[in-house]
């Protein structure tokens, strides 16, 4: 019975110690790593020289590359823009990206200026960690409503974001 009872004890002293090791070695819940997405969307009224405030959609594909996922990446996104002019605009996003190791929630802010787009975030699910980085905003077609003023509906995007 001694014997037998040193035995059980080696068992669970290889078992804890396996588990331990293998607890100190999972990666940390963050992912870290690099994603490019590019793509095209569309304002609900479609920016101009002095706003309104409006709603836009996005749709994108790219690479993702981090510590737990790497492959194509294909984002829907909604959000809103507070300022909705052809200067600058601000606002809000959130959505859904698909990789290979299934789908992630994102969400987050952004900031332009002409151009030049700003993103931070976070990503939760398949993906998991905060996001940023810079973008490149191009309007598509111009869509004239008058001989002195011109509404921009439709554009792309081109980013690069860091995963942290």
């Amino acid at each position: 019975m001694k014997g037998s009872l040193k035995v059980r004890v080696a068992v669970v002293a290889v078992a804890v110690t396996a588990g331990a090791a293998g607890f100190a070695t999972s990666p940390a819940s963050a992912d870290t790593g690099t994603a490019t997405i590019a793509g095209t969307g569309n304002f609900a009224a479609g920016l101009g020289l002095s706003g309104p405030a409006q709603a836009f959609n996005f749709n994108g594909q790219g690479v993702i590359a981090t510590t737990g996922v790497q492959g194509e990446i294909l984002c829907a996104i909604a959000g809103f823009d507070t300022i909705g002019t052809l200067v600058q605009g601000a606002g809000n996003f959130n959505g859904n990206c698909n990789t290979s190791a299934g789908a992630a929630m994102v969400a987050g802010n952004f900031t332009r200026a002409g151009t030049f787009v700003t993103l931070s975030g976070a990503a939760a699910g398949a993906v998991n960690g905060a996001f940023s980085g810079p973008c490149v905003f191009s309007p598509l077609p111009v869509v004239s409503t008058s001989p002195l003023s011109a509404t921009v509906g439709a554009f792309a995007v081109t980013c690069q974001l860091a995963i942290t």
